[in-house]
């Protein structure tokens, strides 16, 4: 659940979607439970360490209704490419924050260098802790591609495309990359 000047809206998936999901057959539903390989160099983290204490999900985000528990968001996951030149990984709202994240694909594959990382990073409403956090992480990963999308705010976008000047391209829907 959100919870914004006391009121709770529900972020879970819609009923339909759940009730589909539901109808499939239990062999072709799988959560993610762990890293792993779905194909050959393609990989899905699974659930991310959180080994950060400033990387947060910078919203009220609660298991509840009514925000007696946090949400520690456990269940955040990104999926990584390996190629010759390096590690593609994408995220989706990298809400286990982007540091957490590129380390623990770095981790599992290694320590290869990152070639790119595409994606939502959740930094519209981080606070100058996080944000200078991740921007020395992505200075230190030195990736040759940083396509920032939707969650990322334009303020840090602004920041990415200064700090990564041929390298920084904001995402949309619909764009195309070849790597």
């Amino acid at each position: 659940y959100s919870l914004r000047n006391g009121i709770s809206k529900s972020l879970q998936m819609p009923p339909e979607a759940m009730l589909a999901v539901n109808k499939l057959p239990e062999k072709r539903v799988h959560w993610v439970q762990r890293s792993m390989e779905i194909a050959d160099n393609i990989g899905l983290t699974g659930p991310i360490p959180h080994d950060t204490d400033c990387e947060t999900a910078g919203e009220p985000f609660f298991l509840d209704p009514e925000g007696e528990h946090p949400d520690p968001i456990n269940d955040d996951l990104a999926l990584w490419i390996r190629t010759e030149t390096g590690l593609i990984i994408c995220v989706g709202c990298a809400h286990a924050g982007l540091g957490n994240t590129l380390h623990y694909v770095q981790q599992l594959n290694k320590g290869m260098r990152i070639r790119a990382v595409i994606g939502g990073f959740h930094l519209f409403n981080a606070g100058e802790q996080h944000i200078e956090r991740t921007m020395a992480t992505l200075q230190i990963v030195a990736p040759d591609q940083v396509i920032p999308c939707h969650c990322t705010g334009d303020r840090v976008s602004a920041q990415l495309s200064t700090s990564f000047a041929g390298g920084c391209c904001p995402g949309a829907a619909g764009m195309t990359f070849v790597f």
